[in-house]
């Protein structure tokens, strides 16, 4: 077990660095890794840290609460989404405020075109192509 408990710390530690690099290179570059190897580090980083609650658990330590966050992190989103009232507002709110999400711009650019038919033998449209970039 200790091998499984070292294995899965190294884990953690690695995907918290590459998250929180990808945090830092977002804020300053506005890149970012590809959503679905980053939803991969994500739940990486959950599952981890969920698992390790139960190994710090037993004797009572520090790191029992660092990991506790992340076991009991769903089921008070779970919870406060049940909710749904004021208390389940201020819960989710203090529990989602880890998250940071994009500002998405959004552009629309005209595009005109001719348009024949034997309706309309000549008309011409204007088609907006709408351009969302977060």
């Amino acid at each position: 077990m200790p091998k499984l408990k070292k294995t899965l710390l190294r884990i953690h530690l690695a995907t918290l660095i590459i998250l929180v690099f990808n945090v830092m290179i977002i804020g300053t570059f506005k890149v970012s890794l590809i959503s679905n190897l980053l939803l991969i580090f994500r739940v990486l980083f959950y599952v981890s840290a969920a698992v390790l609650f139960f190994y710090y658990i037993n004797p009572f330590k520090r790191k029992a609460i660092y990991f506790g966050f992340y076991f009991f992190y769903p089921i008070f989103a779970f919870l406060g989404w049940l909710m749904d009232g004021i208390f389940g507002a201020i819960l989710s709110s203090f529990l989602f405020l880890f998250f940071w999400i994009g500002k998405v711009t959004v552009k629309m650019l005209p595009c005109s075109f001719l348009l024949s038919t034997r309706i309309a033998p000549s008309c011409s449209r204007t088609i907006f192509f709408v351009i969302a970039r977060p």
